[in-house]
């Protein structure tokens, strides 16, 4: 695998997307899940607004998704 492994990547209109890739840092796998933006070419660039977390905690990441979706569809 690449440094970066496109996962999906979601429009958000406006030139902007959720690119959510696996990123290879330091022999790590990482879940970066980060907002894009198209520069003056209409290439994607990264902003800050984002998060890359470790596998070790994945699971867990995606307990508390599942959580607030549930609580959302609760209201």
């Amino acid at each position: 695998m690449s440094d970066d492994f496109e996962v999906k990547s979601i429009d958000k209109g406006f030139g902007k997307t959720i690119k959510i890739k696996i990123a290879k840092w330091k022999n790590n796998n990482y879940l970066d899940i980060r907002e894009y933006y198209e520069d003056e070419n209409g290439e994607p660039c990264p902003t800050k607004k984002g998060v890359r977390v470790a596998f070790d905690v994945l699971d867990e990441i995606i307990e508390g998704i599942n959580l607030a979706k549930e609580k959302v569809a609760e209201e």
